[in-house]
């Protein structure tokens, strides 16, 4: 089979077990906060790399690579051990830019500007 014929037919099936899935293809992937007006738009306004409180957090964490899949269930596990951290903010994206980040002292999406520094930098 011709590479272009076989690379069809594979994102073909992946588009289709994604079509079956109970999951939504668009973040965030996990529940949103319930308290506060939730203004999230599928496709269009979403970030799935940020997640947590970024209000006067008391635990920061950035971890280098794509790691939000896992981020909602790590910090339930946490806080299970530890309930007193109620506040957590979490980065997860490419170790350039976090060091960037970490260097130049803030990250700029769009119109926000986060100027947390890390306790964690994983």
């Amino acid at each position: 089979m011709k590479p272009q014929i076989l690379f069809i037919a594979l994102l073909t099936a992946l588009f289709a077990l994604a079509a079956k899935s109970n999951d939504s293809i668009d973040p965030p992937w996990t529940p949103s906060p319930a308290n506060g007006k939730n203004f999230t738009i599928p496709g269009i306004d979403n970030v799935p790399d940020l997640y947590g409180d970024i209000n006067d957090p008391q635990l920061v964490i950035f971890f280098a690579g794509n790691q939000y899949m896992v981020v909602h269930d790590l910090l339930q596990a946490f806080q299970a051990v530890h309930p007193e951290v109620e506040r957590i903010f979490v980065e997860t994206l490419p170790p350039g830019v976090l060091v960037e980040q970490i260097e130049q002292g803030a990250l700029i999406v769009g119109n926000m500007r986060v100027s947390l520094r890390a306790d964690i930098y994983a």
